[in-house]
Parts: structure tokens; C-alpha cells; sequence
């Protein structure tokens, strides 16, 4: 008799509730890692919506349309989607952030395969990537999202979720500061680069015999990288702060009465 209770008014909530983490899955950092089998992100998923069943208050009946069933996990598969895409942003402004100082020190053409995308990347720009993804896991960003997805349940019903253009706004914003956020981290090596070219210059100058073109290349890539290693410390604090902040606002847009 629970058994057909459940099938009959908490089936069709669970998979509703399964939709939307399901988008979180695919556009969300460390749960959307293509390195970890399908199959494997499949069972969590619907694990996750099992554990966050007793969240959800709404009662699907059996014999809700077909049209208005697909039409609601529809739109909570894109609620989850968005969450993910929202949170992402601030991953990609890391690794553009790392692109500016490969440029900078000569590494524009160095490129490394990148298993996430399955495309080429710039290697100091996949090292900043990869920096960002330590620092989202060890201040559990990842349980962040999750609690953030949980608590949505609450405020958004599963049968009427958020429409996705009420995040659209958020969404346009995050990506509008991807690039300043990007130059702001790159800032400091453009600034010291053009300050060592500068010094480069003057010395050809003064002493004419002197290279300046087999000295500068090395050069650079030596102070690159020594920036590089100072500045791994003051990445990680600002990318730690704009990530709370991106999940904190998140979490008020979407529990916003």
C-alpha cells in the first residue's frame, strides 16, 4: 500500500525534483567533470533527487497531462542548467586571467589537451583552471551548490519552477564581468611585462652589443613565473570571495519569495 501511495503522489515529484538536478549536472563545475562516467553521474543524480525528496511538497498525481509533465521538468531541467552556467562563469574568468599572463610571457602558442572540453587549451590558462577547481572543492563549493539547489525546492515548487529569463538577468551580468574580472586578475603581469620591455628597451639602448631579444625571452618567462607562484595565493582569496559571493546571491535570487 506505501508503495502505490508513492507511485501514485511522489513518483512524478521525485522525477520533476531528479530534472532539476540533472541540469545541475550538466552546467555545474565538479558535478558536470566529463571525467566521471556517465553512468556514475546518472545514478548520483537520481540518488541526489531521492535524498532531496523529503523537501519537495508537491503531489504529482498520476494522472497529470503528458504535455504538462514534460513542459515542468523541462523547465526545472533549465533552472538547474542555469544554476550551474551562473557558477561557471567565475571558473572561465580564472582561466582567462591565466591566458593574459601565457600571452604576456611568451606561452600564447603553448597549448595542452584539456579532457574537461576535449579541446586545446592554453597551458598557464588550464593551470589557472585547475587552481580554481581546488580552491571551489576545498571550500566546498560544491555542497554550497548543492544545499542552494535543496533549499530552491522550498521556495520553488517542482510543478511551478522559476521561469529560466528571471536568472537570465544574473546570467548576463556574470558574464558581462567574466572579462573585466579576466583583465583584473591579468592586470599586474601586463603592467610588469610592459615595464620589463620597457627596461629592455632602454638597455639596447645603452649597450648596443647586447641581444635584447635572446635576453628578453627568457627573462620573461622567468619573471612570469615567478609572478605566477606569488600570485597563487592572492587568486585563490579572490576567487574563494567571488565565489561565495556568486552562490550567495544565487541563493537569494532563487529562495526570493
Amino acid at each position: 500500500m506505501e508503495l502505490r501511495d508513492f507511485l501514485e503522489t511522489r513518483f512524478l515529484a521525485w522525477l520533476l525534483g531528479t530534472a532539476r538536478i540533472a541540469g545541475l549536472f550538466v552546467g555545474a563545475p565538479f558535478f558536470a567533470a566529463m571525467i566521471m562516467p556517465l553512468n556514475v553521474r546518472i545514478i548520483l543524480f537520481m540518488a541526489m533527487g531521492y535524498m532531496t525528496l523529503p523537501l519537495i511538497n508537491d503531489v504529482v498525481m498520476m494522472d497529470i497531462s503528458f504535455v504538462q509533465m514534460v513542459g515542468c521538468m523541462l523547465l526545472n531541467f533549465l533552472v538547474g542548467v542555469f544554476m550551474g552556467m551562473i557558477s561557471y562563469i567565475v571558473f572561465y574568468a580564472v582561466q582567462y586571467g591565466g591566458e593574459i599572463f601565457g600571452v604576456q610571457m611568451g606561452f600564447a602558442m603553448a597549448m595542452i589537451f584539456d579532457p574537461e572540453s576535449r579541446t586545446e587549451t592554453p597551458m598557464l590558462g588550464q593551470l589557472s583552471y585547475l587552481l580554481a577547481t581546488y580552491v571551489f572543492i576545498a571550500i566546498k563549493g560544491h555542497i554550497m551548490l548543492y544545499k542552494v539547489l535543496a533549499k530552491s525546492f522550498v521556495s520553488i515548487p517542482v510543478t511551478a519552477p522559476k521561469q529560466p529569463w528571471d536568472l537570465a538577468p544574473m546570467l548576463i551580468e556574470k558574464m558581462g564581468d567574466l572579462f573585466s574580472l579576466g583583465v583584473q586578475l591579468g592586470l599586474p603581469m601586463i603592467v610588469f611585462m610592459l615595464l620589463v620591455s620597457i627596461t629592455l628597451g632602454v638597455v639596447s639602448r645603452i649597450v648596443p652589443q647586447m641581444n635584447v631579444f635572446m635576453v628578453g625571452m627568457p627573462l620573461k618567462v622567468l619573471v612570469g613565473l615567478l609572478m605566477f607562484v606569488g600570485l597563487v595565493g592572492v587568486w585563490a582569496d579572490v576567487f574563494g570571495e567571488i565565489l561565495l559571493k556568486t552562490v550567495m546571491n544565487l541563493e537569494k535570487l532563487l529562495l526570493a519569495p
